[in-house]
C-alpha cells in the first residue's frame, strides 16, 4: 500500500492513475500458521486495503520482495531528555548535535539487538540487505513463503475493489517472537498494494475553462483594491519577487540569498528537471542545480506525482535561490517513506527537510508513525531542521477517503519532532505589495461533486503534548495540536511551470498553472529557515518546534496572528476556527521578519 500522498493542491483538469502490480497466482506461498503463545503481533503492519478486498488466492510462493524492519532506540528516556537540552540555552547541550556515528553509538539499538534481529530474519532464509548507520532499521529480501514463515502472517494476492487490478498484502499483523519483537517497533513491505497518486489532490473538473494551462506565462492584470489576495504571475500567482516582499525577506537576508545551506526534498515521484528551469528563466533565477538522489532505486518511470516535486524546487527557488537542493526520490512504496527519511539523515548532508507528502494518521497505523518518529528524533539529534505539510483537508484529513468526515491530522506533521505547516489566504497592499492580513485558507467548495481545499490542523491520536506546546490557545488536556505555523497556501496564489497531463493521463507537453496547497508553504518556510541559517552563518537548528512556542510567548510580534476562518469542511462551528493566539486552524500564524528570525538566532 502507497503510504504517501501528495498534499498539492494543483489546479491540473487531470485524473493520475497509478498502475497496479498484475501478479501471477502459480505456486501459492504457505499460510501463515497460528501464533504460538510466545509471539508478539507488530500493529499496523498488516495492509489496510486487505479488509476490505476480495482475497483471491495466496501469494505466488516464490515472488520475492523487500521489507525494513524497524527498531526501537535504546535509551528513550534518555534520548528524549537531550532532545529536550538541545533547545534548551541553559543546558550544557544547548546545539550540541550529534554525527550519525555518535548518535548510533549513544542511542541508536545495541549490536546486540541488531544482530538478535539479523539472526533470526537469516534463520528464515531472508537476506538482509543493509543495516542503517543509526541502526534504526534492517533491510531484508525474501521470498513470499519466506516472509509469511519469518513474520507469521499470510501473504495472499488480493482484488481491489476501488482501483480494479490485484495486489499482495497480509490480512492480519506481522507476528514475532516476543524476545524478537520487543526490538521491533514496524514491519513494512508486506503489501505491494498503492493507492492513487494524483499530483492534483484537489483539481476542480468543472473549472477547465478558468483553471487551464498557459503554455508561456501571461501576468494577470488585476483590479487594485485597498489589498489583494492576487499576484501578477500566471493566472493571479504571486511572482517570487511578490512573495519575498510580502513576507519581507529583505529582512533577513543578504547577498548569498541562502547559500551555505543545503535543503533535502522529499519526493515520491520523478519529474522533468527542465521544468524548474523554465520557472527560473521567466523569473530570471539563478540556482545551483538541483542534485537527485535515489533511494530504493528511485521512482523508474512514476511521473504521476511531478507537479508537486516541481512546486517544491520552484517555491526553495524563489525564496532561497542559493541554497542547494538535494531531490530525494523514491518509488511510492510501503517502506519509502522510512527508507528516504532514513537516508536523509544518515546521508547528514542537509540541515532543513522539507515534505509535502503524508497520509491521515488513522491510515498511517501507530506502528509506521512511531517508526518514523525515531528517526525525526536521530534528525532532531543531529541538527536538522524538518517541515511538513499539515494536509489540505481541513480538520478532516481523511475526507478524500469515501469524504469521511472524522477529525484526523496528518502523519507526519503531527510529529513533535516536525513543524507542521498550515495554510492561509494570503493579501497584500494593492500598491507596496506589502503583507496586509492572512485568513485561514478554506477554500472547499461542494457542488456537483467537485471541491477544493483547505489548510490541514487538529488533534494527534498518536502523540502526546510535548511539554513546550504552552500557550495562549494551546489546549493542556489534549494531545499534539498542529499546525505549528501557517503560510500562503491558498488557490491561485503560486504558479508552477509542470505538465500538461489530461483526464487520459496524455502528457501535452509543459504549461503554467495555478497552484495551492500547504505543499507549497511547507517548502516557502523552508526557504525562510535556509535565510535565517546563511545569515546565521550557517547555523542549524534541529527541531525549531521548542523555539516556535517560546518566541510565541516572548514576542507577539514575531507572528502574524491569523483570527479570521475555520478550516472545518463540514460545517463543524468547534473544528476548528482561528482564535487569538495559538489555534488548530493556523498554529500561531505566519511568522514576520526580522521578529521571528531574530528569536531563532538569539
Amino acid at each position: 500500500m502507497s503510504r504517501q500522498k501528495s498534499r498539492l493542491a494543483l489546479r491540473i483538469t487531470s485524473t493520475l492513475s497509478v498502475p497496479v502490480v498484475l501478479l501471477g497466482l502459480a505456486g501459492a506461498a504457505t499460510a501463515a500458521q497460528p501464533s504460538s503463545p510466545g509471539e508478539v503481533a507488530i500493529p499496523g503492519s498488516q495492509s489496510l486495503k486487505a479488509e476490505t478486498s476480495q482475497k483471491v488466492s495466496a501469494a505466488p510462493a516464490a515472488q520475492e520482495r523487500t521489507v525494513t524492519v524497524s527498531l526501537a532506540p535504546r535509551d528513550q528516556r534518555g534520548l528524549d531528555s537531550f532532545l529536550n537540552n538541545l533547545a534548551d540555552p541553559a543546558s550544557a547541550d544547548y546545539h550540541k548535535y550529534l554525527t550519525p556515528q555518535e548518535y548510533s553509538a549513544r542511542f541508536g539499538p545495541s549490536q546486540h539487538s541488531v544482530d538478535q534481529v539479523v539472526k533470526y530474519l537469516e534463520s528464515h532464509g531472508l537476506r538482509v540487505n543493509s543495516i542503517a548507520t543509526g541502526k534504526q532499521s534492517i533491510t531484508a529480501t525474501g521470498s513470499n513463503a519466506q516472509l509469511s514463515s519469518a513474520f507469521a502472517t499470510e501473504l495472499a494476492v488480493y482484488q481491489d475493489a476501488k482501483l480494479g487490478g490485484t495486489f499482495v498484502g497480509a490480512a492480519e499483523a506481522a507476528k514475532l517472537p516476543s524476545n524478537v519483537a520487543s526490538l521491533v517497533t514496524n514491519v513494512a513491505g508486506l503489501t505491494d498494494q498503492k493507492k492513487p497518486l494524483s499530483a492534483s489532490s484537489h483539481q476542480n473538473p468543472n473549472a477547465a475553462a478558468q483553471l487551464g494551462a498557459q503554455k508561456t506565462a501571461k501576468p494577470v492584470k488585476i483590479a487594485k483594491p485597498k489589498s489583494t489576495d492576487q499576484g501578477s504571475g500566471v493566472n493571479g500567482g504571486f511572482t517570487p519577487a511578490e512573495l519575498n516582499k510580502a513576507y519581507n525577506t529583505a529582512s533577513i537576508t543578504n547577498a548569498n540569498q541562502g547559500a551555505g545551506t543545503t535543503v533535502a526534498v522529499v519526493s515520491f515521484s520523478g519529474h522533468k528537471a527542465s521544468n524548474p528551469l523554465a520557472y527560473d528563466k521567466q523569473y530570471g533565477i539563478t540556482a545551483p542545480a538541483v542534485q537527485n538522489v535515489n533511494v530504493d532505486g528511485g521512482p523508474g518511470s512514476d511521473v504521476s506525482g511531478q507537479g508537486e516535486v516541481d512546486l517544491d524546487i520552484e517555491v526553495l527557488h524563489a525564496i532561497a535561490p542559493q541554497a542547494t537542493i538535494l531531490n530525494y526520490q523514491a518509488p511510492n512504496t510501503d517502506t519509502s517513506d522510512l527508507d528516504l527519511y532514513t537516508a536523509i539523515v544518515n546521508d547528514n548532508k542537509a540541515s532543513i527537510i522539507t515534505s509535502s507528502w503524508g497520509l491521515p494518521e488513522i491510515l498511517a497505523g501507530a506502528s509506521h508513525v512511531n517508526a518514523l518518529a525515531n528517526i525525526f528524533k536521530q534528525a532532531a539529534a543531529q541538527g536538522i531542521t524538518v517541515f511538513s505539510a499539515a494536509g489540505d483537508h481541513g480538520a478532516s484529513d481523511d475526507w478524500p477517503n469515501k469524504k469521511d468526515k472524522t477529525l484526523t491530522v496528518d502523519s507526519p506533521s503531527s510529529d513533535p519532532n516536525v513543524t507542521g505547516v498550515g495554510g492561509t489566504r494570503l493579501y497584500v497592499d494593492s500598491t507596496s505589495g506589502a503583507w496586509a492580513s492572512e485568513s485561514v485558507w478554506n477554500d472547499y467548495v461542494q457542488n456537483n461533486d467537485s471541491w477544493r481545499g483547505a489548510g490541514g490542523g487538529g488533534v494527534s491520536s498518536i502523540f502526546a503534548r510535548p511539554s513546550w506546546q504552552t500557550g495562549k490557545g494551546v489546549n493542556l488536556n489534549q494531545k499534539r495540536q498542529v499546525p505549528d505555523i501557517s503560510s500562503a497556501a491558498a488557490e491561485y496564489q503560486y504558479s508552477t511551470y509542470t505538465e500538461n497531463v489530461d483526464a487520459n493521463n496524455v502528457d501535452h507537453g509543459s504549461a503554467w498553472f495555478a497552484s495551492a496547497g500547504t505543499s507549497a508553504a511547507a517548502p516557502l518556510n523552508a526557504g525562510f529557515l535556509a535565510l535565517t541559517s546563511a545569515k546565521g552563518g550557517g547555523t542549524k537548528f534541529g527541531n525549531i518546534n521548542p523555539l516556535i512556542y517560546q518566541i510565541a510567548a516572548n514576542d507577539t510580534s514575531a507572528f502574524h496572528d491569523v483570527t479570521t476562518g475555520t478550516n472545518s469542511i463540514v460545517g463543524n462551528s468547534a473544528a476548528y476556527p482561528a482564535t487569538v493566539g495559538f489555534d488548530k486552524a493556523t498554529g500561531w500564524g505566519s511568522p514576520v521578519f526580522p521578529n521571528f528570525s531574530t528569536g531563532l538566532l538569539k
